[in-house]
C-alpha cells in the first residue's frame, strides 16, 4: 500500500512538474514573441521619426537655397532691367547655387526613398508575424485594415483621400531637382552665349 502511494506520488509529481515547465516553456515563448513585436514597431517608429528630423534639416537647406536665388535674380533685374547685358559674375553664382541645390535636391530624393523602403519592411515583417505567427485577426493585422470610412480625393474636400504622404515628398525633391536642373541650363546657356561674343568681338 506504501510502495503504491509512493508511486502514485512520484507520477504526479513528474506530471505535475512537466505541465509547469510546457507552462514556463509557453510564457517564454510569449514574451519572446511580445519582445520581437514590440522591436519591429520600434525600429519602425524609429525610421519615421529621423524621417521627419531629417526633413526639417534638408527643407531648410533649400528654402535657403530658393531664397539665395530669388535674391541673386532680383539683382540681375535690377542691374538690368531690360536683358541686355551678361552680368558673368551673377550667373556664376546662380550656377553655382543650382548646383549646390540640385545636390540637396538628390539627397531629399534619396532620404525619402530609403526612408520608404526601410519602414514599408518592418511593415511587411510585422504583418507577417501577427498573421501568421501570432494568428491575428485579418482585419486587425498591420497593412490589412479593411474598414469603410469617407473616402475623397478631391483637393477642396475636407474627407481623407488614398495619398501617400512619403510620396508626395518623393515628388517635392523630384521637381526641386527639374526646377533646379532647368535653372542651371539656362545659366549655362547664357555664360556660354556671353562667351561666344566676346570671342567674336575680340576677333573682329
Amino acid at each position: 500500500m506504501n510502495i503504491g502511494l509512493g508511486l502514485f506520488n512520484v507520477v504526479s509529481q513528474s506530471t505535475s512538474s512537466s505541465q509547469n515547465k510546457e507552462n514556463n516553456t509557453e510564457k517564454d515563448l510569449s514574451e519572446k514573441e511580445k519582445m520581437i513585436l514590440e522591436n519591429l514597431y520600434r525600429c519602425r517608429d524609429l525610421e519615421l521619426n529621423n524621417l521627419w528630423q531629417k526633413s526639417v534639416f534638408l527643407g531648410t537647406l533649400l528654402v535657403l537655397c530658393f531664397t539665395g536665388y530669388g535674391f541673386l535674380i532680383s539683382s540681375i533685374i535690377k542691374k538690368d532691367p531690360k536683358g541686355e547685358i551678361i552680368l558673368l559674375e551673377y550667373e556664376l553664382l546662380c550656377l553655382s547655387l543650382c548646383f549646390v541645390s540640385a545636390i540637396f535636391s538628390v539627397l531629399w530624393i534619396y532620404m525619402f526613398k530609403g526612408t520608404k523602403a526601410h519602414y514599408e519592411l518592418y511593415e511587411r515583417a510585422i504583418t507577417d508575424f501577427e498573421e501568421k505567427k501570432l494568428g491575428i485577426e485579418k482585419k486587425f493585422v498591420m497593412g490589412r485594415f479593411n474598414y469603410n470610412i469617407p473616402i475623397d480625393e478631391c483637393v477642396f474636400s475636407t474627407k481623407g483621400g488614398k495619398y501617400s504622404p512619403s510620396r508626395i515628398n518623393i515628388f517635392i525633391g523630384q521637381m526641386s531637382l527639374f526646377l533646379w536642373i532647368l535653372a542651371g541650363l539656362v545659366h549655362i546657356y547664357n555664360i556660354s552665349n556671353d562667351y561666344l561674343k566676346s570671342n567674336d568681338y575680340l576677333k573682329s
